[in-house]
């Protein structure tokens, strides 16, 4: 699946795999890793299934990130997210400073980092320069 998707390549390649209980394997690569959860390829294999005249809805995709669920309704398509609540970690020692920012606990998502801050001192003038983005 990795070699095709490096052929492909597209930012994800998506590989629907029936199962025997009418649901669906569903697995995501990029051109170089597996991915764990991409939403526009699973919208997009869920409208694959409606062309191909798919008879039970919503779709049921199982997946590394769990259970995703594809309801169709008459011209329109909706996904059920898997929950991922931020987790707590340590600040990499070079972020605030390129910031600008005073120190606070930032909170780390499975895929997205964000920052707790101060606004009142985010407002403030910064230039942040190249060197302290490496």
């Amino acid at each position: 699946m990795q070699k095709i998707a490096a052929e492909n390549r597209h930012s994800e390649t998506a590989f629907v795999v029936p199962r025997a209980d009418a649901d669906f394997d569903l697995r995501w690569f990029t051109p170089k890793v597996e991915d764990d959860l991409c939403g526009h390829a699973t919208l997009a294999s869920a409208y694959v299934l409606a062309l191909r005249k798919h008879s039970v809805w919503p779709v049921r995709f199982h997946t590394c990130s769990g259970m995703l669920t594809v309801a169709q309704g008459q011209d329109s398509f909706e996904m059920d997210f898997p929950a991922r609540p931020p987790q707590s970690c340590e600040t990499p020692v070079d972020l605030l400073p390129a910031l600008g920012l005073i120190r606070r606990q930032p909170s780390i998502h499975t895929r997205i980092s964000s920052v707790a801050f101060n606004w009142r001192a985010a407002a403030m003038p910064r230039q942040p320069g190249p060197e302290r983005w490496e």
